[in-house]
């Protein structure tokens, strides 16, 4: 039985004292704890991009078609933002279930190139320095773009983006490209 257990997400200071309390008053079954892990409110993708209009077009293709979540920032530095933001929140609540490691973070960040205050390529870059080559190992970058010259496709894959995806984009494109790169989509 599951004695004051909220119905709801739990907010970041809640998980830990409510995890305790029932733990402690021995309430909790392992599914209900794995079903209430902190690792079940943090989307595993980010889409940035300055045009709102075509995060919620990827926002929509990905819920819709393959049941991921995605949070949105509207430009690199957003984007860096949002990734520390997630670093220090695995930190603080770690998964306990099992299915997310120490170090997680966003497992794919669909990276559009041209935006204000600063653009994919920096964000890119400033997101690989803050992460380290080590924990860049699990996250996918990937470039967003209208641009389909192959001298852009390098310009983005020698920046360190690891795909490019040109706009518009087809839910075709995006199961394709997850199934080859991330454990989302069989």
């Amino acid at each position: 039985m599951l004695r004051n257990f909220p119905l709801r997400p739990l907010l970041n200071g809640e998980r830990l004292q409510t995890l305790t309390q029932c733990t402690i008053n021995n309430t909790v079954t392992p599914q209900a704890l794995s079903d209430r892990c902190p690792c079940k409110t943090r989307p595993p993708i980010l889409a940035v991009d300055d045009n709102i209009f075509n995060i919620v077009a990827l926002q929509t293709v990905l819920e819709y078609d393959f049941n991921l979540q995605s949070e949105k920032a509207l430009n690199g530095l957003e984007a860096l933002a949002k990734v520390q933001e997630r670093a220090k929140d695995v930190s603080e609540y770690p998964c306990i279930c099992g299915k997310e490691g120490p170090d997680s973070n966003f497992s794919v960040i669909f990276m559009d190139c041209n935006m204000p205050i600063m653009d994919g390529f920096m964000g890119t870059a400033r997101i690989k320095e803050y992460l380290g080559d080590e924990k860049m190992k699990k996250m996918v970058i990937v470039a967003l773009t209208a641009y389909t010259g192959e001298q852009f496709k390098e310009k983005c894959l020698m920046s360190g983006m690891n795909g490019y995806l040109t706009k518009p984009i087809s839910a075709g494109q995006l199961r394709a490209f997850l199934r080859e790169h991330t454990k989302h989509v069989q």
